[in-house]
């Protein structure tokens, strides 16, 4: 799998005008990079699945339980965001957007669509976290710029 991921990251950086660069890190992972904003693509051997991940922004003070509430709210429904889940990327740490592909269903188009459509939620995101009001309100499933899986996998 590691050679067909290796093809397939070869391939993405001309389909999206968008991607400024594709790197592959020395640990396995590749970065795709839009913008300011950075998605990580790994292989999961164990379960043969490529996660892509976003590093969003770290929790502010004061709004933790705000949150974390939102976190697991949008996460439990993945349904309706397309299999997108929320995190946190330790005890502590940074809000992590995340989606997974069953890696053998993975081709070039597949990986840019779910690439793009995470790095173009990050300022959703962002914006939602470093508010000030809470009249930001959380994202709800089903909001407007929510997508559905279909939307995630085929564009």
């Amino acid at each position: 799998m590691e050679r067909v991921l290796e093809e397939i990251m070869s391939q993405i950086g001309p389909m999206d005008d968008d991607i400024q660069t594709v790197v592959r890190m020395t640990d396995g992972r590749w970065i795709v990079r839009f913008g300011e904003i950075d998605v990580e693509v790994e292989h999961d051997p164990a379960t043969n699945r490529l996660m892509f991940s976003t590093l969003i922004a770290p929790v502010p003070p004061g709004r933790e339980a705000e949150i974390h509430e939102a976190l697991l709210l949008y996460s439990m429904a993945w349904r309706e965001t397309g299999g997108v889940r929320m995190a946190l990327n330790g005890r502590g740490g940074a809000v992590v957007q995340m989606a997974d592909v069953f890696a053998p269903d993975a081709d070039p188009r597949t990986v840019v669509t779910v690439a793009r459509n995470l790095a173009g939620r990050v300022p959703f995101w962002h914006d939602f976290l470093v508010a000030r009001s809470q009249a930001a309100g959380a994202p709800q499933a089903g909001a407007p710029g929510s997508f559905a899986f279909d939307t995630m996998i085929r564009g």
